[in-house]
């Protein structure tokens, strides 16, 4: 275990400055609740911020039991090879229970209090958690382990009572459940599922959030990822009306994710102009919604996006150099990466997670950060794409 100093005054008022400068967001009062988190964290030494991972984003599996028309990463050109073998090798892969555990305790040696995002995070995420036979066991094991789990993504298709119940006791601050349909039929088509999976889910978020509502100490924010597209723009109010029903914290709608060299096949689920123009009244009539109940959701955001014709827009945005800095990626099949870096740095298959952390290649990739963010890399692992704004950068 890494010995930690925390830093005077002085070297504090250092720190957030040095951060605001290489940050270049232009908002110091996030610069400061960075800092300030570090600092709660016990990230340091003396004055100096440990070069030690604070956040980690994890799949567990690469399995997903749907087939989501607009989800990129069971696309072909995602994978890593054209073998259809090692294609359907890579899509069944699994995060073993024991190497979780070896890397939970070996990330905790670096840092005693991670921030965990389960199947959530940059633009490598992969598979249904709950396709992974273990995965509440590791919840609990991450939080055991003195860690917090911040969120986690899941379709909710394959959530039980039980499921909903430990996710509770864990604390988790925000669950995604993505749903971008309104209507059964519409969810079948939109998510490559049976139309009747549409009811269950429904049932776990409200499970989800009368459970939440219970919890003494705060409650766990239940939010539904909803991705437009010209299969579903119709039901936005639909599934609003539904989220009121379901008494779920708020609604997050999303852009498709896409690229340039990927727009001709993105082009076909894209909104028309004549639909955007039902879209708009839409959006309208569902912010009225909004201000008559407690839902949140980002309608006003799309909406101006909308506007301004960026929905059918590639993702062009270009990650904060604190991200790749501070942050570790993992998928199902045990490849970490620097949040969305496409290189891979290692395999917790075949290397302990702090050997890949600390190794020439990742340290590299860490001290090039802010260059690396100046130019427009690759957001996906195996294609040349970005991100967008709209799609949901955090600054947490």
């Amino acid at each position: 275990m890494l010995r930690r100093k925390k830093p005077t005054i002085v070297q504090f008022a250092h720190l957030i400055r040095k951060h605001h400068q290489s940050s270049k967001t232009g908002y110091w009062l996030n610069d400061l609740k960075y800092v300030l988190d570090l600092v709660k964290r016990n990230i340091f030494q003396g004055g100096q911020i440990l070069d030690v991972p604070t956040r980690v984003f994890m799949s567990v599996t690469n399995d997903c039991n749907q087939k989501c028309q607009y989800c990129y990463e069971y696309s072909s050109f995602q994978l890593p090879t054209d073998d259809e073998r090692r294609r359907k090798n890579y899509l069944r892969a699994n995060i073993g229970l024991e190497v979780f555990k070896k890397v939970i305790d070996d990330l905790s040696d670096l840092q005693p209090k991670l921030d965990f995002r389960f199947h959530a995070g940059g633009s490598m995420m992969i598979g249904e958690p709950f396709m992974h036979p273990d995965f509440i066991e590791m919840c609990r094991y991450v939080v055991k382990s003195g860690h917090r789990i911040y969120f986690l993504v899941s379709n909710g298709s394959l959530m039980k009572k039980e499921h909903a119940q430990a996710l509770m006791e864990l604390g988790i601050n925000e669950i995604y459940i993505s749903c971008s349909a309104g209507k059964a039929d519409t969810y079948g088509l939109v998510h490559g599922a049976q139309p009747a999976v549409f009811e269950n889910v429904m049932n776990v978020l409200k499970e989800l959030s009368l459970l939440s509502h219970q919890r003494i100490n705060g409650n766990t924010k239940v939010i539904i990822n909803y991705v437009l597209c010209k299969l579903n723009y119709k039901e936005i109010v639909d599934i609003a009306r539904l989220a009121i029903d379901a008494d779920v914290y708020g609604i997050q709608f999303k852009k498709m994710a896409f690229c340039k060299k990927r727009y001709s096949v993105a082009q076909e689920m894209l909104i028309s102009d004549d639909q955007k123009k039902e879209l708009k009244d839409l959006f309208l009539e569902l912010l009225e919604l909004e201000k008559r109940s407690h839902l949140k959701t980002n309608a006003a955001i799309v909406l101006k996006s909308l506007c301004l014709n960026e929905l059918e827009k590639p993702m062009n945005y270009r990650r904060q150099a604190i991200s790749i800095q501070n942050s570790v990626v993992i998928l199902g099949d045990g490849t970490v990466y620097a949040m969305d870096y496409p290189e891979a740095m290692g395999n917790i298959n075949e290397d302990s997670i702090s050997s890949i952390w600390f190794s020439d290649k990742f340290k590299i990739i860490r001290n090039s950060a802010h260059r690396i963010c100046e130019e427009l890399f690759p957001c996906y692992p195996y294609c040349q794409g970005c991100s967008d704004p709209l799609y949901g950068q955090r600054n947490d």
